[in-house]
């Protein structure tokens, strides 16, 4: 079954031996610190039994990475992999940290700001067609210079800029819709 979606798998004594201690662990409800080498096919080797588990319990399931990088790898090359061979669905979501996403709130003061140098202007504008086209806001989208990225970080999502206060930007926070949508799957990764 593997060997249709992954044409160079060849099953690995550590990588079986890996998934089922994974298995167990989920089942139990025990936890499990595992250590693996390279080229042991551990993407896969924690994937599958993660995705077994929330089908099988309709409970969600965080897999955390610790770069971006591998985010990216798994939701573009291992999760669809896996949804053609595996005979249920499932959701894969990417739910990244705030200071990914913008705050629309501290965009507007920074639209209301008057004293611009050039790189924080053309930010701006970058930012105001960016807007227009985004449904996710998450700053990847954007091909920011060295100065855009100096000029975003004042305008990361925080956490802080809603807090306790009403908030007419509230209901449209990129993060906050991102984390509303990630807990509609039956598999979340973050």
């Amino acid at each position: 079954m593997l060997q249709s979606a992954f044409p160079a798998f060849e099953a690995r004594s550590g990588q079986l031996d890996m998934m089922n201690l994974i298995h167990n662990s989920f089942e139990t409800s025990q936890d499990a610190i595992i250590e693996a080498g390279t080229g042991i096919g551990k993407s896969i080797g924690y994937l599958l039994p993660a995705v077994y588990f929330a089908k099988k319990h309709q409970k969600p399931v965080v897999v955390s990475t610790y770069t971006l990088q591998l985010q990216d790898q798994l939701l573009q090359n291992e999760v669809p992999k896996l949804k053609k061979i595996l005979p249920f669905t499932f959701q894969a979501v990417l739910l990244k940290g705030r200071s990914n996403y913008l705050s629309l709130a501290k965009f507007e003061r920074a639209l209301r700001e008057k004293e611009d140098n050039y790189e924080t202007a053309l930010t701006k504008m970058q930012i105001l067609v960016w807007l227009t086209e985004t449904v996710t806001g998450d700053k990847d989208e954007l091909n920011l210079t060295s100065g855009g990225q100096l000029f975003w970080n004042r305008l990361q999502s925080d956490g802080l800029t809603y807090a306790g206060l009403k908030q007419p930007w509230l209901e449209l926070d990129f993060f906050e819709r991102a984390k509303k949508n990630s807990c509609k799957g039956g598999y979340h990764h973050y």
